[in-house]
């Protein structure tokens, strides 16, 4: 008798525990209640943000090396570019992340990318002509000028005067820019993965959509967004192309602007992009069973998120869609039934803060389920 497959493909819980690790935990428990009957394939999964680069560098079987810069607030740390022959994967969550800086010490109007400039400019002297950048996860919204200034880039005022400022309270100074530096990656071809689609401004843009959870105050709005305003005008001008409507402008803190206007760059839908570099479409033919999840799955779910969007995918080839989440507020149509760990726990902190446990239960009361339903 032929054996029925299962895919594991799990999304991080964000703030809570990596999809490698999830993964893992529900293989196990799976091959151990219907080992000899099913084939369990496990693919972890992302869609720009956090947990991405190590999807991408499972794939490229790529290296993990450390090297020390700073955090979006100016703190010493190190973070890991993944490196395969001439390609390198940096995620920005890893360096100039939310996740990096305790909530009390979000600080936007210094808040800067200085820290992944000074990886990008690791880069020539690893012989890198392509970088997968994964942008989710930043707490910074000055549209990349620190990662710029990091590479040699020249900031002058109105009066032809050399600018140390460019973090996103001071971008109104700005009157012209000297990226002469840039000339040594004019061969480095950049991926970049969005995991948003926003605009830069707007009530939809950077600021008012992400801006409250990098530490943005309502009042302050106006000013952030002025200051994108006005380096967008500037870029405009220097380029003779309107960067600031284009899709993905929005995404960490407007960044992608500053990578379109000054690389060779493309910018995708992270999750597009995963499913292509992964090739889910054709692991998904013969899957009879796919097991996803997220950390909180509720409506926003629906709209673009990676565990859905795959499970629409399987779901197109018939197979059966299930979900382990941290939480499971509101579950989307194409998922026949979902476990959250906060059934198991006495609390939602418990349950991210020691999630193997509860992910284990309810990883075996699924397999049971599944057994019990095969015969």
């Amino acid at each position: 008798m032929k054996k029925k497959k299962i895919i594991v493909a799990p999304n991080s819980y964000k703030d809570s525990i990596d999809a490698f690790r999830i993964s893992n935990f529900i293989e196990k428990e799976f091959n151990s209640i219907l080992g000899q009957h099913h084939e369990v394939l496990s693919i972890p999964i992302g869609d720009g943000g956090d947990g991405t680069a190590s999807v991408l560098a499972r794939k490229l079987h790529a290296i993990k090396k450390y090297y020390p810069t700073t955090n979006a607030i100016g703190r010493r740390i190190k973070a890991p570019i993944y490196l395969s022959n001439n390609t390198a994967i940096i995620e920005m969550a890893s360096v100039s992340g939310i996740q990096l800086i305790e909530k009390e010490d979000l600080n936007p109007y210094i808040a800067n990318t200085e820290g992944l400039g000074k990886l990008i400019a690791k880069l020539p002297h690893e012989h890198i002509n392509k970088l997968i950048l994964c942008v989710g996860g930043s707490a910074t919204v000055d549209m990349g000028l620190g990662m710029l200034y990091m590479l040699g880039v020249k900031y002058y005022d109105r009066f032809n005067k050399q600018l140390d400022v460019y973090n996103a309270a001071d971008l109104h100074e700005i009157a012209n820019i000297d990226f002469s530096s840039l000339e040594k990656f004019k061969d480095l071809q950049i991926d970049v993965l969005c995991d948003v689609e926003n605009p830069l401004l707007g009530e939809n843009g950077a600021v008012h959509i992400y801006g409250p959870q990098k530490g943005i105050k309502e009042k302050d709005f106006p000013v952030f967004d002025k200051n994108h305003q006005h380096i967008s005008s500037l870029l405009e001008k220097m380029f003779g192309k309107n960067f600031k409507d284009m899709k993905y402008a929005g995404a960490a803190g407007g960044i992608t602007i500053a990578l379109k206007a000054f690389f060779n760059c493309t910018l995708y839908n992270g999750l597009d992009y995963l499913i292509k570099f992964l090739d889910l479409d054709s692991e998904f033919k013969d899957c009879d069973i796919l097991v996803t999840g997220e950390g909180c799955m509720d409506k926003q779910s629906s709209f673009g998120k990676a565990p859905y969007e795959i499970a629409k995918i399987a779901n197109s080839y018939g197979s059966r869609c299930f979900a382990i989440n941290g939480q499971t507020k509101e579950l989307p149509n194409v998922f026949e039934k979902a476990y959250s760990l906060t059934d198991y726990s006495v609390t939602v902190d418990n349950s991210m803060n020691t999630p193997e446990t509860f992910i284990r239960m309810a990883a075996r009361d699924l397999a049971t389920h599944i057994q019990f339903e095969d015969f």
